[in-house]
This record gives structure tokens, sequence and C-alpha cells, in this order.
């Protein structure tokens, strides 16, 4: 893009890659190309003007504020006000020598000529007139624009050191420096006189048991805290039972008994649990077995036998006992059950 602006009367056109075009404005004149109206030459009546700048596009030209043009008209207003075309924009040159169409001729009634032959003959050329007299000498031209800035000269020699300046006044008192490191040990100072006797402190905590004293004399004999036993009836297999006082402990005496046989191919074997557990899963298997009944045979040996067995359990305050078959489906028996209760 191209910046065109007039300053201290001169028409100025800057573009990158070279230095700016500055014309006197009276002295620039713009002609429009006659192919291409759209485009520009530039004349100047001093000095041969830059080729970057000649046959250029009217969009091609930004204002100095760096705006464009809004137009064509725009762009011929300017430069007619404000270039060597004052006040004829209606007259911008649009001719440029060359071969052209005779369509593009016309006569002094701005009508176009018909044919070749209605052109005027060029006439003889006249006599060389007398050479003008001198005309005023010019007002001064403008001062030019300010040049660059020259580069930086080479440092100088240091100078003398000047003589020594008046002491200054006192400065602001330092912000307060970090603590030292803690100095030694002093030695110990003499005793103090005994303070006043202080409040009673809080109990202290429990001492350890002393040793164990002597054992005591033979107490009166207690009274007799059994139940007296009572046979239960009936108590059947793979069901849950408390005893018949359940908020005390009890013993319950169970006795179980069963026949197996056993021949040359066949043993018939029984054998049972009892459990106590504190829920009635005891019925199922679930609990602690304190008893265990088995009444094995081997095969091969032609008998039969019955064994009783008698177990006693101590049965915790509100629990539950059970007797489960664990081997023999109805083999094993239930002889008794005899509940007593404690306390």
């Amino acid at each position: 893009m191209k910046k065109i602006y007039i300053k201290n009367n001169y028409l100025i056109i800057e573009w990158s890659g070279s230095a700016p075009f500055m014309r006197p404005r009276k002295n620039v004149f713009f002609y429009r190309n006659d192919l291409n109206h759209e485009k520009y030459f530039i004349t100047d009546n001093q000095r041969t003007v830059p080729s970057a700048i000649q046959n250029v596009l009217w969009t091609d030209f930004i204002k100095e504020d760096n705006t464009p043009f809004a137009n064509i008209t725009e762009f011929n207003d300017w430069i007619t006000a404000n270039t060597g075309n004052f006040n004829s924009g209606a007259n911008i040159g649009t001719f440029v020598p060359g071969n052209h169409d005779l369509a593009e001729f016309k006569n002094n009634s701005s009508d176009k000529f018909a044919k070749v032959s209605q052109v005027p003959e060029k006439g003889e050329k006249g006599d060389k007139g007398d050479r003008g007299d001198k005309g005023e000498t010019g007002n001064a031209g403008s001062v030019g624009l300010t040049g660059p800035a020259g580069p930086q000269g080479e440092k100088g020699n240091d100078g003398a050191i000047g003589p020594r300046g008046l002491k200054g006044e006192d400065g602001a008192t330092g912000l307060q420096g970090p603590q030292g490191i803690a100095g030694p040990k002093g030695d110990t100072g003499e005793r103090g006189l005994q303070g006043l006797k202080g409040d009673t402190g809080a109990q202290g905590q429990q001492g350890i048991q002393g040793v164990k004293g002597d054992t005591g004399s033979q107490g009166v004999a207690g009274v007799n805290s059994f139940s007296l036993p009572t046979l239960r009836t009936p108590i059947n297999k793979a069901t849950a039972y408390q005893a018949l006082n359940p908020s005390k402990p009890a013993i319950i005496t169970i006795t179980l008994n069963a026949v197996s046989n056993a021949t040359l191919t066949i043993a018939t074997n029984n054998s049972a649990n009892i459990l106590i557990g504190a829920t009635n899963a005891v019925s199922t298997g679930t609990g602690t077995v304190v008893g265990k009944y088995n009444n094995t045979l081997s095969i091969g040996v032609l008998v039969s036998t019955g064994i009783a067995n008698t177990y006693t359990i101590n049965l915790p305050v509100g629990w539950f006992f059970a007797i489960v078959n664990t081997n023999g489906t109805t083999g094993v028996t239930i002889d008794s059950v005899v509940d007593q209760s404690v306390g």
C-alpha cells in the first residue's frame, strides 16, 4: 500500500522498501490510464517519478491515517484539491500517447469524428518564437522534513574525578535485624526463698493392687441351690429346647441309645451330636458340640449291638440345646432327658 498525504505544502507518498516521494504539491499532476481508468500515472516537471508509483490502482493508495479512500470519486476529489490538478477535477488527463481508435477523438464541439477524413490535417510548423522574458524569482521553498537521527557517537573519555562532596544527612533508622544466636547459659543463681504452699493437687491415679491377704475363716455352710431333677418328655431330635427355668443356668442329663447291625456286605451305623447355643439354630446343627454319640460296626462281621451313653451338659442362662443325627436317620433314640436348674 502507498500512503499519500500533504505536509508543509509538499505532496508525500510513502511505500515500503524505498525513500518517500516528496515534491511541491503544485508541481505534481495525476493522469489516468486511458485503457484502465482506475490506474494513474504521476508526472513531475522537475525530476523523474519512481516507477513504483506509476500506473497504480487508486485502491492501492491510503490516507495519512491509514484508512482507504471510499471510492474513485473521493480519490479524484482529493488529488484535485491537493496537487497541480487544482480545481480541475473534470480535466484530469486520461490521454496516454500511443495507438488509439478514431472514436476516442472529438472535435471542439465534443462531437466524435464520423470518418478519418474529418480529422484535421496537421498544419505546417510555425516559426520559432522569441525567447520569453525571465520569470520572477519564485518564493523560497518551505523547510524540508527533519532527516533521521544520525548514529550514536563514540563514548568520550572519562572526566576527572570531582572534589569530595559534602557529608549527607543521617539516613533513616534501618529495619530491625533478625534475632541473634542465643548466648551461652549463665551460671545458676542462688536458691530463692521457699514459696507459699500451693493448692492441693488433683487425686492421683489408682495405685497397684496390694499383696493378697490371709485366707479368711470358714464361712457358714450355704443352702443347697440345686432344684429337684425333672424328667422331661417328650424330647425330639433336631428340635431346640431351653431349660425349664430359662432365667437360671441348668444341668441337663441326656441318655442316648442305638442298635447297629452288620453283615458280610452291609453295616448300619448310627451317630448324633448334642449342641448348645444362644439361638434356636442349634436344631440345624449350628452351635457348640458338647457331646458326640457313635455306634459304628464294620462290614464282614455278623453282629448286632446296642449302646446307651449318658451325657451331662451345663446350659447357660437362656441358651438352647438340641440332639441332631449325623449318621443314620432314625437309629439314635433318646432314652431320657433330666433338667435341674442351678441357683
